[in-house]
């Protein structure tokens, strides 16, 4: 089932950000902390910020975090996810609850990341619709 995420799941949520992480090999390192400061500014600000938890009953399982921005170009309103992990189910129903709430907050669009080397997340978001807009490359300073 999808619902609400809640302070009691931040633990959960910030341990499924740690296995993304881990599998993206982003080269910027993961501070816990941090991500559980912004996941708790997420929960706290409904209207502009989204997390849904994925829980088939023994606790969370899979996330997908969002809030509302605009884009440098365009003050329309985009949904912008900021983590999306399911494990043993759950992922495409959390991008669907992802939708649905960016369509009721009146978004232009809904953006998603990938890594570059997860062509199975690419495919789920080209079959939902999505298209490829943009690709964004770090260098370590």
């Amino acid at each position: 089932m999808i619902r609400p995420a809640t302070t009691a799941d931040i633990p959960a949520i910030v341990g499924m950000v740690e296995r993304l992480h881990a599998s993206i090999g982003s080269p910027l390192p993961m501070d816990a902390h941090v991500s559980a400061r912004f996941l708790t500014m997420l929960i706290a600000a409904p209207r502009l910020g989204w997390v849904r938890v994925w829980d088939a009953g023994q606790g969370p399982s899979g996330f997908l975090a969002a809030s509302i921005t605009t884009a440098s170009i365009s003050m329309l309103p985009i949904a912008a996810e900021h983590g999306w992990w399911a494990e043993g189910g759950g992922g495409l129903r959390l991008l669907r609850a992802y939708l649905d709430w960016a369509k009721e907050q009146g978004c232009f669009a809904a953006r998603m990341s990938t890594p570059p080397h997860n062509d199975r997340a690419a495919e789920i978001l080209e079959r939902s619709g999505f298209l490829l807009a943009e690709q964004a490359w770090v260098k370590v300073l």
